[in-house]
């Protein structure tokens, strides 16, 4: 969604740090996104389906020192597991199409909560107000990756509010919104809904997070008569 939005926002000049640029270097930039965000998906697309492109970087991962050698391999072998999906363009295509509508009605709650700030106020048509909002959407779920408090908290509001600033909005309002939108709209409702799902559930935090006492394959364990000198003796020996 960035790679799309992005660009466009470019070429219209709705960023703040653009107001100075010529047309060609804002044409010269949104080429670069487009190439840049191309080429991340070229390179997934090569580690998932071409073993020697990832073996090539395996072998330099291998020169790291020490533990991080071994902590970058396993990192690796499970980004490479995890982009199997690319494999299969049937599969690809399915993943995209289901999550689409999961996008969209994110989308909506941006959108939504935007037309609350009266953000469509800051935009100089109804479709550049869209892609930003799409490109908000986009740029602060990304966000939401970067190790940080629960839920996402901390870098969620930041690169939120630097979106809309970048885009012409006053920091107080882009602030305010950022808070809200994901605090009140995303984080919520999601966690009153599961506590009260662990509530009907009879269920608590440490009965989640806590580990099983016995495998699943563990027979001996989850069968109490095994192992005991009346199962291990026969009827007739029983006299």
């Amino acid at each position: 969604m960035v790679a799309v939005t992005a660009p466009w926002l470019l070429l219209l000049g709705e960023f703040d740090w653009t107001a100075g640029v010529s047309q060609t270097t804002a044409i010269a930039l949104a080429v670069a996104v487009v190439i840049i965000f191309g080429g991340f998906l070229v390179v997934f697309t090569l580690l998932a389906t071409w073993k020697g492109f990832s073996g090539v970087v395996e072998r330099m991962l291998a020169f790291l020192p020490g533990k991080l050698g071994v902590v970058g391999l396993r990192f690796f072998a499970s980004f490479v597991s995890a982009l199997a999906i690319l494999n299969s363009p049937r599969k690809h295509l399915a993943l995209v199409a289901l999550s689409a509508p999961i996008w969209f009605c994110e989308f909506l709650v941006y959108l939504l909560v935007s037309y609350s700030f009266d953000l469509g106020s800051h935009f100089e048509s109804a479709g550049v107000y869209l892609l930003a909002v799409a490109l908000l959407t986009a740029t602060s779920n990304l966000a939401t990756g970067i190790p940080s408090a629960i839920g996402g908290i901390g870098p969620f509001e930041v690169v939120a509010q630097q979106t809309l600033v970048a885009l012409g909005v006053g920091v107080g309002v882009a602030v305010d919104y950022a808070l809200v939108v994901h605090l009140v709209a995303l984080w919520l409702p999601v966690n009153v809904v599961g506590l009260a799902i662990l509530w009907k559930q009879n269920l608590n935090l440490r009965q989640l997070t806590s580990a099983p006492d016995t495998e699943p394959g563990d027979q001996s364990a989850s069968d109490p008569s095994e192992g005991s000198p009346a199962a291990n003796s026969s009827p007739a020996g029983g006299g």
